[in-house]
């Protein structure tokens, strides 16, 4: 077999090397039935017991695998234990003859601690010259390189590289990188054809990772890859036009997926996301390729721009109201682990005192608190036009003390004792419920030249009345109330005409067409606007 390798970074020469056997190949196959070799490498011994190390590609293909070692010119036959494809790792097993000594073992080293310019020792077999050394230093870490494999029709992505001097040719696949201690540091992999001196090999960091299941044939599980739950699109001129944005720059959130970092932390489809921790990212591609070098775990500030507002922070804000100082603390630790900012406050008084201060997006209320209890606060709340969300706590279980609680006010209500894991829910559910809320409309409401009249149900628009049916005026009441921001097509039905529709209807589009012909039939501009693969929006010059 060519080395693949040896083919993406040489080329398809003829001279030497594992391209040497492709005309002795065709030869042996017409004129022999003994078995033809496929390719030359390199493989080291890691255990006594006879388990070898080599490259997945190879051995890739081979029906029989055949290891010679050093002073011993009869090869054994090798069984191979396991592979694995995107490591380009594969484990193989030795059977030693009675009487023999134990394998000779080159150890795994640490990668890690190998730092840049040290000097390391390159052993292989290259272009078929047996137990070669070469000698160089370690040039870089981390680097990364595909190379296509004309035999699968994949291309192996390979990471965490060792880059070095050391002379590695065809064949060399497999040896070992070997630090001056003679710890296996590295696995020779590949050398690039574009420049000399520049040798790959993987990290013993890696391999060591790897070893256990490929000894067992099971699988390695993947390399986790940081990411924040969300799809995003390239914020384009068109698309920014659509929007009616001025920014230009940035990544536009498409979605966020359930549970995930983004949809805990309340991003939201058509957020134009501009940067991350005070840095610019002006394409989403730009925005992912920091993401992907995050830790798994670490925080990530989004610079975030709604509905054309800054929000240089997703956090919402949840103040606590209990006296039960141990309530407080796992409350305090659960919101904040999920990453929230957590305030709190040990009686009413000091709650409302809070609240007047700053208002936060929810309010976790016990009943039972000195001074004022939990049923005042929230009337009181409810009295000055505080529509913050309220999850009431109480270890009173009556459902006439549910029904008192709800009925001043508040959104929810949990009794004690409770899961975490519950109320972290209904934190979640409240705060979705909050984003969606439409505000109760005022009884006039004007956008340009049209003004809606809710008490009288008329609709004028540059004092033309206009005669509109009941679903029609919902609708274009709809648009009134959340002007300049997209609505989607699930948001209207579910707005509109809640359960009581089917999801494939063209009802809407039928709605808005014969909205669309009403208010501009005295020639008025249209308003309400499709953006394409997002809803509608009512924007015009305001």
């Amino acid at each position: 077999m060519s080395d693949p390798l040896y083919q993406y970074f040489f080329g398809n020469g003829s001279n030497g090397g594992t391209d040497s056997y492709q005309g002795q190949n065709q030869q042996q196959q017409q004129s022999s039935n003994q078995l033809v070799p496929l390719g030359i490498g390199s493989g080291f011994i890691f255990d006594k017991e006879g388990y070898i190390l080599t490259n997945q590609h190879v051995v890739q293909g081979a029906d029989v695998i055949q290891v010679t070692l050093e002073n011993n010119s009869k090869p054994y036959e090798a069984k191979l234990l396991g592979s694995s494809f995107d490591l380009d790792l594969a484990v193989l097993k030795i059977e030693k003859n009675s009487g023999d000594d134990a394998f000779p073992v080159a150890p795994l080293g640490d990668s890690n601690s190998t730092q840049v310019g040290e000097w390391l020792v390159a052993i292989g077999n290259p272009e078929g010259f047996e137990h070669t050394v070469t000698a160089g230093v370690l040039s870089a870490k981390e680097r990364t390189i595909s190379i296509p494999d004309e035999e699968t029709g994949k291309t192996r992505e390979y990471s965490h590289l060792l880059q070095t001097d050391a002379s590695i040719n065809p064949g060399n696949s497999g040896g070992p990188l070997l630090n001056l201690n003679g710890e296996v540091i590295g696995m020779n992999v590949a050398v690039s054809a574009d420049a000399q001196g520049i040798g790959f090999a993987i990290p013993s960091s890696v391999i060591s990772d790897a070893v256990k299941y490929l000894k067992e044939n099971k699988e390695v599980p993947k390399e986790p890859v940081p990411f924040i739950g969300a799809s995003l699109m390239a914020l384009t001129p068109e698309v920014a036009k659509q929007m009616g944005t001025d920014i230009t720059e940035g990544s536009v959130v498409a979605s966020t997926i359930y549970q995930s970092p983004a949809y805990q932390a309340d991003l939201r489809a058509y957020d134009i996301i501009t940067g991350a921790n005070g840095t610019a990212y002006s394409t989403s591609q730009d925005l992912i390729d920091f993401i992907k070098k995050q830790e798994i775990g670490s925080e990530v500030t989004l610079n975030v721009v709604r509905d054309g507002k800054k929000m240089d922070t997703m956090r919402s804000t949840i103040l606590i109201v209990d006296d039960d100082e141990k309530i407080v603390s796992m409350l305090r630790r659960g919101l904040a682990f999920e990453g929230y900012d957590v305030q709190t406050a040990s009686n009413g008084a000091e709650g409302l005192s809070k609240l007047i201060d700053k208002e936060p997006d929810i309010v976790v209320l016990d009943v039972m608190m000195p001074q004022i209890d939990g049923f005042e606060v929230c009337r009181r709340l409810r009295e000055a036009g505080s529509k913050v969300p309220v999850l009431m706590l109480t270890a009173k279980d009556e459902v006439q003390s549910r029904v008192i609680g709800l009925d001043t006010g508040a959104d929810d209500y949990l009794v004690k004792p409770f899961a975490l894991e519950e109320l972290l829910a209904r934190v979640r559910a409240l705060l979705r419920r909050k984003a969606d809320m439409v505000d109760t409309p005022d009884n006039r409401l004007m956008y340009e030249d049209i003004i809606l009249d809710n008490d009288s149900r008329e609709v004028l628009r540059d004092g033309q009345r206009l005669e509109l049916t009941a679903k029609e005026f919902e609708l274009l009441n709809l648009f009134m109330q959340n002007p300049k921001r997209v609505l989607s097509r699930d948001l209207i039905m579910d707005k509109i005409w809640g359960y009581d529709y089917s999801g494939e209807s063209n009802v809407l589009e039928v709605y808005i067409a014969m909205l669309r012909q009403k208010t501009e039939e005295y020639g008025g501009k249209r308003l309400i606007q499709t953006i394409r693969g997002a809803g509608y929006i009512l924007r015009g010059d305001s």
